[in-house]
């Protein structure tokens, strides 16, 4: 890694801070070096958690992309982006009301895991959450969801699959598949 005149007081930094906020303009190696540093220089872990973006109408976003109801009947592969742009919208309209104050995230690692969503309160703790389309669900479906848990550690509260199916599917103790109805009334 190229040295960098930041190092030393990141270093620093981590010293006696164990959580460090590094922000600054795109494209300038942040991630770079969090990772380099996390993976040879300290006993860390590189966890990114990006503010999700999304167009906030999945109604709009169909249009937009000219995807009329007869075509998504016929082409369902476009169904799975607009479920997730719903599912990231009515989770975000509930953080306006619900007691448990949270921060919506997305996580994608060097490696290219993906999270659609993570939940993350007060205390820490994260709920992990990916969006499928699908109405039957495998365990590749939970690949994201156990790389986050294996990350976050004990941070990890539990891990949704939000699908197209209408049952719930429990696959582990605090990992469960959830219809899309289950936003409005499903307690774990």
């Amino acid at each position: 890694m190229k040295p960098r005149a930041l190092t030393p007081p990141l270093l620093a930094a981590l010293a006696d801070t164990p959580v460090v906020f590094l922000s600054g303009a795109r494209q300038v190696g942040k991630s770079t070096l969090v990772r380099a540093l996390a993976e040879e220089a300290l006993p860390a872990r590189y966890l990114p958690l990006d503010d999700a973006t999304v167009i906030s109408d999945s109604g709009l976003a169909a249009h937009l992309l000219g995807l009329s109801p007869e075509r998504l009947r016929t082409e369902p592969t476009p169904i799975g982006p607009l479920l997730e742009t719903f599912v990231s919208t009515e989770i975000a309209k509930q953080l306006g009301w619900s007691t448990t104050r949270a921060h919506l995230h997305h996580l994608r690692t060097h490696r290219g895991r993906e999270v659609d969503l993570i939940l993350e309160d007060a205390q820490g703790r994260c709920v992990a959450i990916e969006v499928k389309a699908s109405t039957s669900l495998s365990d590749r479906h939970l690949r994201g969801i156990r790389a986050f848990a294996e990350l976050a550690g004990e941070r990890f509260h539990r891990g949704l699959v939000i699908y197209g199916g209408s049952e719930v599917v429990p696959f582990a103790a605090n990992i469960h598949a959830v219809p899309v109805g289950a936003l409005w009334g499903w307690r774990p």
